[in-house]
Parts: C-alpha cells; structure tokens; sequence
C-alpha cells in the first residue's frame, strides 16, 4: 500500500485515485472509463496498473506500473522529465520511465534494457529505459517505474490467442 499512495503529498488536492477493492493487482473494468469521464467536475482521466515485476530477486522490490503513458504525464506533472526524454518514451511502447533514485540505486542509463520478472502476469518482460524523472520537489517519489499499459495488454491479448 505504501508504493501506491507514494507522493500523496506532491499531489493536487483534487486529484482522486481509484481502484479495485481486492487488490492492486486486480484491475477495474476498462469499460469504467467512460464512466468515470462523465461524472461532473472529471477534466482530466488516465488509467494504469500495478505491474508487480522483480528485478533480480525480490530482494530489490521497487513500485511499477504499466500506465496509459501520455495521459498519466498530462496529470501527474510533479513528474519532470526533459522534452526529449518525455517525447522518446511516449514514442517507445516497450519504454519505461524511473525516478532519479531508482536509476541511481542500479546504475541505470537512458537506454538500458531493463528487464523485469512479472508476478502477477507471467514471463519476463523488457522494457527500455527512455528517461528518467526528478521530482518537481523533496516530496516526490523517484523511486518508481512506469511503462506503457499498451504494451502489457497488447502482450497479453497475444499470448491468449
């Protein structure tokens, strides 16, 4: 739980997040999009989920999540990454993103293949790192992982066929 309501503080006062009530890795209908657009007072709407994938072992546990990319960087603008580095990951469905102190914890590079062990969805799973964000004050999380949510549902619609 903590990964997930990391940065509460960096965040806007109206922002809400929603989830399944189970659990993280369970998802909301995709169908609750439009739903959740319609209701009054909703300007802005992404969606994403948590990824669950060890890199290693589980003894180097950091938060990721696959999340419907350019959307999420329209809302959460606390995470400040260069023009550059933000055009090339949204570009990239296979890119992902990390914070400053999670790519210092590893000695990660823009343009390492970092590859991840799902847990939750099955496989490994290699994602290229496009940028990496500071936060926009002491209070954000650089900890974590983010990548494309296309991408986890493109694969895993294939790997169902």
């Amino acid at each position: 739980m903590d990964a997930w309501y990391a940065g509460v503080e960096a965040s806007a006062a109206n922002r809400l997040i929603t989830r399944n009530a189970i659990s993280l890795s369970f998802s909301l209908p995709l169908s609750y999009y439009e739903k959740i657009r319609q209701v009054d007072g909703v300007e802005k709407l992404s969606y994403g989920n948590w990824f669950g994938g060890v890199y290693g072992d589980e003894r180097k546990f950091f938060a990721n999540f696959a999340m419907q990319a350019e959307s999420h960087l329209n809302i959460v603008t606390e995470l400040v990454l260069s023009p550059g580095d933000k055009a090339a990951y949204l570009k990239d469905r296979k890119g992902a993103i990390a914070g400053q102190k999670l790519a210092e914890r590893f000695g990660w590079d823009i343009g390492d293949t970092i590859t991840l062990k799902g847990t939750v969805f099955s496989g490994d799973w290699d994602f290229t790192l496009k940028g990496i964000y500071r936060g926009r004050d002491d209070t954000v999380d650089e900890s974590l992982f983010f990548f494309h949510w296309e991408y986890l549902n493109e694969t895993l619609e294939a790997q169902s066929r």
